[in-house]
């Protein structure tokens, strides 16, 4: 596929972006496998699932502490006020044909940057506003 015709797709809104936690790394936050080994540390020598793989980590922080306690360690650590240190959320969100966006991140980077969007969980895909850049978050 040629730049120039990549370049036509995005014109014409027909590209979606998918943004991992790569995009957030810049504003201090951490990746999934350092989230995964921090939550590891946190269970210390009971922890017995591989530090690398956050679905088991989270799956064995749940079952020796709580789901609960998960939501709350994942909003202490994704929903803190910081600025992205790199100039990538903005360069995005300067790009007026990208109205689709994937997104893993449980941060909330991307909506201090689009002025017109609308974050979209599972609930909300029925009622989709054609107007306002789409912000899937896939987590929920």
């Amino acid at each position: 596929m040629s730049k120039e015709y990549l370049f036509e797709l995005i014109r014409n809104e027909r590209v979606a972006v998918f943004v991992g936690a790569g995009i957030s790394i810049g504003a201090g936050l951490p990746g999934g496998a350092q989230f995964a080994e921090n939550l590891h540390e946190e269970l210390g020598k009971n922890a017995k699932s591989n530090p690398q793989s956050l679905i088991s980590v989270a799956n064995e922080y749940c079952a020796l502490k709580s789901r609960h306690e998960l939501i709350r360690k994942i909003k202490s650590t994704f929903l803190i006020d910081t600025k992205p240190q790199s100039d990538s959320h903005s360069l995005l969100a300067s790009i007026p044909h990208i109205k689709k966006i994937f997104t893993t991140n449980y941060d909330k980077l991307l909506e201090r940057y689009f002025k017109n969007y609308q974050v979209v969980t599972l609930a909300k895909i029925p009622y989709l506003d054609d107007n306002k850049t789409h912000i899937f978050k896939l987590h929920g």
